[in-house]
C-alpha cells in the first residue's frame, strides 16, 4: 500500500487569483526567520505559511521588489514578503485546489506512473474535503500477477503498519 500526501505548497499555483493580493503587512525577512514563525507572528497559525507564499509570489508577479518563492525551507535574510490579512490568509492557508477533471487526470497519470515505477501491484486512492468523500478510485490488480482489479472497495492487509501506528499515539 503507498500513501500519497499532497503538501500544501505544490498547490499554491493555483490559488492564484486574477485581482492583485492586497498585504496586510510588509515584512522583510530578518536573521533566524521562517515562514511558519512569521505565519505565527501575524496570522496567529505557523501552517498559515502557505497563505504567505501565495500572497508574494502574486504580488512578485507585479513587483519584483517581493521575493518569488519556490521552497517553503528556504528563504533568505533581505527578501521582501508580502504578509495577507487573516481573511484573505484563510483561504490561500489551505492550499486546496477544486478538483477539477483536468486535476483528476493529472492525478490518475502521476497515480498510475509511481505505482508501476514501485512494482506496487495496486492500491486505493481516496480524496477527503471537508468530511466527505470526493474522490475513491482503485488502480491496478489485487495481487501480482492477477486480473483481478482493485476496486475503491477492496480490503488490504496493513501489515506491520499497526506497530508505527501504535508506538506515535
Amino acid at each position: 500500500m503507498v500513501t500519497l500526501t499532497c503538501h500544501p505548497m505544490h498547490a499554491q499555483g493555483a490559488a492564484h487569483q486574477a485581482q492583485e493580493v492586497a498585504c496586510a503587512e510588509e515584512y522583510i525577512v530578518q536573521a533566524g526567520d521562517s515562514l511558519g514563525r512569521i505565519a505565527d507572528k501575524y496570522l496567529g497559525d505557523s501552517a498559515a505559511y502557505p497563505a504567505i507564499i501565495v500572497a508574494t509570489n502574486q504580488r512578485h508577479e507585479t513587483d519584483d521588489t517581493f521575493a518569488q518563492i519556490t521552497n517553503p525551507d528556504l528563504i533568505e535574510i533581505g527578501w521582501k514578503l508580502c504578509v495577507p490579512g487573516a481573511a484573505e490568509a484563510a483561504p490561500a492557508a489551505t492550499g486546496v485546489k477544486p478538483l477539477t477533471d483536468e486535476l483528476l487526470s493529472e492525478l490518475e497519470v502521476y497515480i498510475e506512473e509511481t505505482r508501476e515505477l514501485y512494482h506496487i501491484p495496486g492500491t486505493v486512492v481516496v480524496i477527503v474535503q471537508g468530511g466527505e468523500v470526493v474522490y475513491a478510485e482503485g488502480f491496478g490488480v489485487k495481487e501480482v500477477g492477477g486480473d483481478d482489479p482493485v476496486t475503491p472497495d477492496t480490503i488490504f492487509t496493513i501489515g506491520s503498519l499497526g506497530k508505527a501506528m501504535t508506538s506515535m499515539m
